[in-house]
């Protein structure tokens, strides 16, 4: 007897690359057209791989010192 059907969504970035973003989606089981749906989204350091690489946006700029003002 099947009650339900549970599917898993990985996000992942343009490069194929895991965000470490789950979502579980659990859908009861019926033939109708409209279907209710549960759905479970959460963040897992452990599937997280996109730290492994060097974003572009994200690497440290050199600060220039600010001038007083006159």
């Amino acid at each position: 007897m099947v009650l339900g059907h549970k599917e898993t969504v990985d996000y992942v970035t343009n490069q194929g690359v895991s965000t470490g973003r789950r979502q579980y989606e659990y859908r009861l089981a019926s033939d109708s057209f409209q279907t209710t749906v549960l759905v479970h989204l959460f963040y897992d350091v452990e599937y997280e791989k996109t730290r492994l690489f060097p974003v572009p946006h994200e690497q440290q700029r050199q600060r220039q010192p600010r001038r007083a003002a006159r």
